[in-house]
């Protein structure tokens, strides 16, 4: 219950400045440091490809109408009809590491290779078919896309040009649009369309995760827990479990950091890791980073677990109910706790 007191008083704003300028040990970090100036012109780059694709048409779809027998009592059913989605067209953001320019590129994804995509995923199997595939619209057939690792808007991505196979980092997919359907969407604010709302996205992948990326994703954390045990400080809050303490007192501020790592990575994943799973939570690093406090906005497991700290809901109104001078902004903090 403190973690989700904690959790939920993460009032997230996106520093103006973010060249970083920290230290960060060598037992943390295993690659050679980047100079400030290449990372900090990178997520120049991912901003600019997410304004590209924010400012660009919605996203196409196609559906196919078919029909269902849906039980009404246990002896009784009827035949209803409803649309299914066939299709659905995703934008590309892609940067130049040449020349520094960001280009638009849209493609065509099949609903059934994205649900097997999905499965491979989820059962640990190597993509060997490249699934889905990315089927190029109209002008865009001059980029081919090569899916390294599969997670609808926060999948690794690999584009060259047609015909070039040599230069694995020339290109950079910096941003994504995808479309979701309303119902995944736990917030209604985010919904663009009637059924179909498009999500725009900086998604994770090995060309982005540099060392400067994962030190601006760690400032990005350590300011923001600092900021909510401060004011949770300063207001003065008691904690129910030991009455006589406040509750920055009855806890860490590395406990809260280690919990919000904890939860978006895969168990499984960090025990196979022979790094002791340091690429995996410096992956968290690199969302915090390049999407900031939007990073888990669309995280939420089938449980309805939302976000960085998969808060449920009812789990986070319980304790703005219960701690009201603390103050917790509803939306704001279940945000920073976010489906898929």
């Amino acid at each position: 219950m403190l973690v989700a007191l904690l959790a939920g008083g993460l009032f997230f704003y996106w520093p103006e400045n973010r060249v970083i300028d920290m230290a960060y040990s060598q037992g943390q970090i295993s690659q050679t440091l980047t100079t400030p100036n290449q990372s900090k012109d990178l997520l120049t780059s991912i901003d600019s490809g997410r304004e590209l694709l924010r400012h660009s048409a919605p996203l196409g779809f196609t559906e196919r109408t078919v029909t269902k027998r849906v039980y009404t009592t246990k002896t009784k059913s009827k035949l209803v009809s409803e649309q299914e989605l066939v299709n659905q067209e995703v934008a590309l953001a892609i940067l130049d590491t040449k020349t520094g320019t960001v280009v638009e590129r849209r493609y065509w994804l099949d609903e059934e290779e994205i649900k097997d995509a999905n499965f491979i995923r989820r059962t640990y199997l190597e993509n060997f078919d490249n699934i889905p595939n990315f089927r190029p619209a109209v002008g865009s057939e001059d980029f081919k896309v090569t899916v390294k690792w599969w997670n609808y808007f926060n999948s690794d991505l690999r584009v060259n040009r047609v015909g070039d196979n040599n230069i694995a980092d020339h290109y950079i997919v910096v941003a994504m649009k995808y479309g979701i359907p309303n119902d995944d969407l736990a917030y209604p604010e985010d919904r663009t369309g009637k059924k179909y709302s498009d999500i725009v996205y900086a998604p994770y992948s090995t060309l982005v995760h540099q060392p400067e990326i994962v030190i601006a994703g760690k400032q990005f954390l350590d300011e923001h827990v600092a900021k909510a045990f401060a004011r949770l400080a300063e207001l003065k809050i008691k904690s129910h479990a030991f009455p006589d303490q406040l509750v920055v007192q009855t806890i860490t501020p590395q406990f809260i950091k280690n919990i919000f790592l904890t939860e978006q990575t895969d168990p499984k994943l960090i025990m196979l890791a022979g790094d002791g799973g340091q690429k995996l939570a410096e992956r968290v690093m690199v969302r915090l980073a390049t999407n900031g406090k939007l990073a888990f906005r669309y995280t939420y497991s089938k449980t309805g677990a939302l976000g960085l700290g998969q808060i449920m809901p009812g789990t986070y109104d319980s304790i703005a109910k219960r701690y009201p001078n603390a103050k917790l902004i509803k939306d704001s903090g279940c945000q920073i706790h976010s489906r898929r």
